[in-house]
């Protein structure tokens, strides 16, 4: 039975319908249904979702939220409690739409006909403090106030955006009190009955759609995907609506020891909606952020995000900040630095709702066609962003979109607002561009050609800045959950000169057992806790825990379902004799290991459940995060079946315990779909051939002694890996230090 569509099934009414068409109130369903929230408009478009689904025979429909379900209607599986099922026969059922007003759920509680209250302000306290209850129903949410004698209302809705959605619910006693920050506009229902669910709402990525941003130096992507740079000095439009009082500004200023290169130093955001507040963010060189809500100064790092407001709320969780207005109006910005000076990345995401409105500003006009991304100030299009030159497109934006002082929404405007100030454009860089391919090919390669990366890179003569510039040019960041409020911090590896680092941390107790003699290869395997992947040299975890290492030069099948997969590349060192895992996933990218950048970015798959990539110098670690069966029921490859994590072929049956041959066993075969972008004749394995293993163990083991004997002490071993307190993870850091003889190879754990 699918999970899913149990939790939903609780929430449908009995409907009202003729008899003969009525089955029954708790049919038995042989196979899973289909559940469809979204796009079901009707009973009658229900029914032909049941027609075009093979051995479906009946289905039910709830009206008030378009919820439809269809079922084999045969079987002894668990049953659906509420639900009144129709058969597919025309003759026996004709079609009819039907509402739930007066039926009552399956737990005999009675349906509202309507929220108590749209927007209620009272005392708001958690019903469910440990989130037990969030991604759960709207009828448990309920019970959870029906059992709690200090819950009157309560509301359930889904918070989140980034591609990040939660359903929360929340209990409210009576009160006038206003401590709604973050949990503003929940529509409240009685106690006594169940509400209706929410809507799911569309998933919002932070690139593309109606998104865009400003990276780097900085480097832009319009709406509508155009890109290209504005090297400005002063206060500039970065989207203004025509239509309504939105409008964002943005604040450039010259990078002290590059004084042809500028960033973001602030942002200033108004929606022009009624209620809600003009907040700005300021982000200085040396590195104090502030945050200003209608020109008054508020501390949000450290009030618990208190905006004042229940019309705008405030996250932060490491480097990242973020605003979102009630409206849909979402800002986020990355703190950075460069040369010294710290700079702001900054997303801008609109809600749907102004798709139709007319946008001008840097950022462009959110209407698919990225040719009209250039406009005057009445959004008439100059056509230039058909033809322009890097030097024309930049001379156009500042030209055109620089802030006069009667429109500057920043509380102290810079000195140079009245736009008498601009960069001139570096032909110089953009020629050294188009030659590194040749000049400098290694820096090509980490850039993958990309120009922005390349651009970064020279003009702060630094590889680690371009990379940098990379990553977050292609990343997606999202918004953390609702009570992750974090105090402002600088990253330590990003660190400007000058700023004195943290105060170091103890290192976690370890055993005394000495480090030559239990820091691997893992021969053996272990159970571990921590969750299922693959890592370092590599390891691999399966989904029942256990540990093992695999050391062959192929391409591999880390997950196998239904025909899609998760592929990964291991490549062996002919020096340290073991194997790197190494790859792309998405549009996530690894570092070259001369730069030691960690990066980190989710894929999530709904209901929590996300697979997690981290980068340390050429090393990726991929690890699966609250596996469910809805996505790896069935599952095969080097992570072995679920939920059990046992070794098995390709028959699905046979059980191999020599850990070399499974691995071989899941190598990628000629004639198999090939997932990566590039490959190179190492990891494309002929057909009838087994991938290349590195040396034995018993020499890998005498390397690795011979390593601690000649390198490094146990005790800087140790200190490297201290943070690990799983065993076998532990275990695999110490060795991968030792192979590498570099403590900072423990970062890739």
């Amino acid at each position: 039975m699918n999970y899913k569509l149990v939790i939903f099934a609780t929430l449908v009414s009995g409907a009202v319908a003729a008899d003969h068409c009525v089955i029954n109130h708790d049919t038995k369903c042989g196979t899973a249904g289909h559940l469809d929230r979204l796009n079901v408009a009707s009973l009658d478009a229900c029914k032909a979702k049941c027609s075009s689904t093979a051995n479906c025979g009946f289905y039910s429909y709830r009206s008030t939220d378009k919820l439809c379900v269809t079922c084999m209607a045969e079987g002894n599986k668990q049953g659906f409690p509420g639900f009144t099922f129709y058969p597919l026969d025309p003759a026996k059922c004709p079609v009819e739409e039907v509402t739930a007003v007066g039926a009552t759920t399956a737990g005999g509680v009675p349906l509202c006909d309507a929220p108590v209250h749209a927007n209620m302000k009272c005392a708001w306290k958690h019903v469910d403090r440990l989130h037990r209850l969030v991604n759960q129903s709207v009828e448990q949410c309920q019970k959870a106030c029906a059992d709690d004698p200090a819950c009157e209302f309560y509301s359930y809705k889904f918070k989140g955006s980034g591609g990040k959605h939660e359903k929360v619910c929340m209990g409210c006693g009576a009160g006038t009190a206003n401590s709604m920050q973050h949990h503003h506009n929940f529509h409240l229902y009685s106690k006594g009955c169940v509400g209706k669910p929410p809507p799911m709402p569309q998933t919002k990525t932070w690139n593309g759609d109606l998104c865009a941003r400003g990276t780097g130096d900085p480097h832009f992507m319009t709406f509508d995907g155009k890109k290209y740079d504005c090297q400005g000095d002063g206060d500039f439009i970065l989207s203004r609506s025509l239509d309504s009082g939105f409008e964002l500004q943005g604040r450039f200023g010259k990078v002290r020891r590059r004084p042809r290169v500028a960033t973001h130093q602030g942002a200033v955001i108004k929606t022009g909606i009624n209620g809600e507040p003009k907040v700005e963010i300021a982000y200085t060189k040396e590195c104090a952020i502030s945050y200003r809500i209608e020109d008054t100064l508020v501390d949000l790092d450290n009030n618990g995000g208190n905006t004042g407001t229940n019309m705008v709320a405030f996250f932060a969780s490491g480097n990242t900040r973020t605003i979102e207005y009630d409206s849909g109006f979402s800002l986020k910005v990355q703190l950075r630095s460069w040369s010294g000076d710290c700079y702001l990345n900054v997303y801008l995401c609109l809600p749907e709702t102004v798709a139709d409105q007319r946008f001008v500003g840097i950022l462009g006009t959110p209407d698919g066609n990225k040719n009209n991304d250039f406009t005057d100030r009445q959004g008439v299009s100059t056509g230039l962003a058909i033809r322009a030159s890097k030097k024309e497109a930049h001379e156009h934006c500042v030209k055109t979109w620089c802030t006069h002082p009667s429109e500057n929404l920043f509380n102290e405007p810079t000195a140079s607002q009245q736009c008498n100030v601009v960069i001139p454009y570096d032909d110089d860089l953009e020629t050294k561009v188009a030659e590194i391919a040749t000049t400098n090919p290694e820096w090509f390669s980490l850039c993958d050609g990309d120009e922005e990366c390349l651009m970064d890179a020279l003009a702060a003569d630094d590889i680690d800045q371009g990379v940098r510039t990379l990553i977050d040019g292609e990343a997606d960041p999202e918004p953390p959950g609702i009570d992750e409020i974090e105090p402002a911090t600088v990253p330590q590896e990003e660190r400007p000169p000058g700023t004195p680092p943290p105060p170091p941390t103890e290192p976690a107790p370890t055993s005394s057992t000495p480090a030559n003699e239990r820091s691997g290869p893992i021969d053996e395997t272990f159970t571990t806790k921590s969750p299922p992947g693959a890592m370092g040299d590599p390891h691999f975890k399966t989904h029942g825990g256990e540990m093992y290492d695999f050391h062959g030069n192929a391409q591999e099948e880390g997950i196998l379902l239904n025909g899609a997969a998760l592929v990964t590349e291991t490549t062996t060192s002919d020096e340290w004799h073991f194997s790197k895992f190494a790859g792309r996933v998405l549009r996530y990218k690894s570092v070259s290991a001369n730069h030691r950048i960690r990066r980190e970015a989710h894929l999530h798959l709904g209901n929590g459940e996300k697979i997690m990539f981290k980068t340390f110098a050429d090393f990726v670690k991929v690890e699966f995060m609250n596996e469910s069966d809805d996505t790896l029921k069935g599952s095969l490859g080097l992570l072995g079946t679920y939920p059990d994590g046992q070794r098995v072929g390709r028959d699905g049956a046979t059980i191999m315990e020599d850990v070399n041959m499974f691995g071989q066993e899941w190598q990628v075969k000629p004639d198999e779909p090939k997932l990566f972008h590039s490959y190179t004749a190492d990891w494309v394995v002929p057909a009838g051939q087994a991938c290349a293993m590195p040396v034995d163990s018993i020499e890998k083991s005498q390397l690795r002694k011979r390593r601690l004997a000649n390198g490094l002490v146990e005790e800087e071993v140790e200190k490297a890996c201290a943070h690990l307190q799983d065993p076998s993870d532990h275990k695999a850091c110490v060795f991968d230090v030792i192979a590498t003889q570099d403590p900072a190879m423990a970062g890739a754990w």
